[in-house]
């Protein structure tokens, strides 16, 4: 199986290349066999490359990690790619965020449409009070 970065940079390479259009297409069928996330993941990959940034690989599937800068080694988001269509339960986004967290970095989810639209949104950690402790506190009760 090909790991996620190596074809992440032959799709950019083929996307980019001038004689690039059917080496690009016959490489992205092969690797939506192996990965049918590949697609969402790379708009994603092509989107911060535009923007001037370096994704690379993130520790789970289909989750990228973003420096800085060139010259400063350290990770500073991490960005876990979603489909719009495609359901997530809390567990794993908690699961993401505390990952984030422990590491230094700043949790991200990328959403990608069914247009190919991609909106950034930063996820930060929600530990609701029990109504109880709510109410005692002067808070209105819901």
């Amino acid at each position: 199986m090909t790991r996620p970065a190596e074809a992440l940079e032959k799709l950019y390479e083929a996307y980019t290349a001038k004689e690039g259009g059917e080496t690009f297409a016959k490489l992205m069928r092969e690797l939506l066999r192996e990965n049918p996330d590949i697609w969402v993941l790379f708009e994603v990959y092509l989107d911060l490359r535009k923007r001037g940034r370096l994704p690379a690989p993130g520790p789970r599937p289909n989750s990228l990690l973003l420096r800085k800068s060139k010259k400063d080694p350290r990770f500073t988001k991490y960005i876990l790619v979603l489909e719009e269509s495609r359901q997530i339960n809390i567990e794993q986004l908690y699961s993401f965020v505390e990952e984030a967290r422990k590491n230094g970095w700043d949790p991200l989810l990328a959403i990608v449409d069914r247009y190919g639209d991609i909106t950034y949104y930063s996820v930060a950690p929600f530990t609701p009070k029990p109504r109880e402790e709510a109410a005692s506190n002067g808070e209105d009760k819901a």
